[in-house]
């Protein structure tokens, strides 16, 4: 890779990676990635926006974690770190590595109908007991329009518009 202009550009087939928010793009080269400070920062900014309109307007993050995988309790320990610099409110679900696909399922069931819960995300993987057809019974349980990570399709996309 060398330098130019504040991007790294790649020698190979990848794409160009912007360092900075004040470095200009180069014509013709698409603004493929700002970096993750400037959409957390973007993130704050609109629940702020929100919480001075709607006082009592406090998004929640719940993550269902199955186990105590290090790799899976880094993500959750950088989700919740990012939900407190915007301001959202984050609750950790952690289960046992033991926890069956109905014990999971449960617990999303309980979510989908909390109305102080704006989103669900399911760590995964699940557990070495939990083959990948059981993992997507429960990203399907997941509400779509509280399923952070994108894992249900609508099946109308037009009923989740709003």
């Amino acid at each position: 890779m060398t330098f130019s202009r504040g991007f790294l550009l790649p020698t190979s087939a990848t794409f160009p990676f912007r360092l900075s928010s004040d470095c200009p793009t180069p014509r013709g080269v698409p603004k493929i990635f700002t970096g993750i400070r400037e959409i957390r920062d973007r993130v704050a900014s609109r629940v702020k926006e929100l919480r001075a309109s709607y006082p009592s307007f406090r998004p929640h993050l719940v993550i269902i974690q199955a186990g105590d995988r290090p790799d899976s309790s880094t993500y959750v320990r950088m989700k919740a770190k990012a939900c407190a610099e915007a301001d959202i409110k984050f609750t950790h679900i952690q289960l046992s590595a033991s926890a069956s696909v109905d014990e999971v399922i449960a617990e999303v069931k309980k979510l989908n109908v909390d109305e102080s819960v704006s989103g669900i995300l399911v760590q995964l993987p699940l557990g070495e007991h939990v083959g990948p057809e059981d993992e997507r019974s429960v990203t399907e349980a997941v509400d779509p329009k509280k399923d952070v990570d994108g894992y249900v399709p609508p099946l109308n996309s037009c009923d989740y518009q709003n």
